[in-house]
């Protein structure tokens, strides 16, 4: 195989991507929901959790390792930022002024539900809104902290 990616292997290894994102979660038994396990049991939660991190580490040293190999062929992006980034492990100086972009953008579209919330339905008496009710549970924890971590790239 040539270290070069090609439109093809880039299609192939998005699709070996999705297929072990979806396949940890459903390969064991203990991970995969039933008609009498609800993935909201403790247990299928921990293991959904494990079976998440290990397809994320794998995910990273697999293209790690794709990467550099193409790298070492010749290969660039063609974006001078992106290859500057990929030259190393995460190493560079990041611009902040993108991520604050994005933040204002997201705040921006949770902004009009947060009125209605707050001033329409007078939410603001009753302010904390059960987030440490919310926290103090594994399933309040996989909604709020879990899906955070392993979904945000830049985390």
């Amino acid at each position: 195989m040539s270290p070069e990616i090609t439109p093809r292997k880039a299609i192939l290894f998005s699709t070996l991507h999705t297929l072990l994102y979806v396949g940890v979660l459903y390969l064991r038994t203990a991970s995969r929901p039933s008609p009498t396990i609800s993935k909201d049991v403790p247990s299928v939660i921990k293991a959904r959790s494990a079976a998440v991190l290990v397809a994320v580490l794998i995910s990273i040293f697999a293209n790690r390792y794709i990467i550099e190999r193409a790298r070492r062929a010749g290969q660039t992006t063609g974006i001078p930022v992106w290859d500057e980034i990929l030259s190393g492990w995460a190493e560079w100086n990041p611009d902040i002024r993108h991520p604050l972009a994005a933040l204002r953008l997201t705040a921006l579209l949770f902004l009009g539900p947060l009125v209605e919330r707050i001033w329409i339905w007078d939410e603001w008496k009753r302010f904390p809104w059960g987030m440490k009710e919310s926290l103090s549970t594994l399933i309040g924890f996989r909604n709020y902290v879990f899906v955070f971590v392993f979904v945000s790239p830049n985390f």
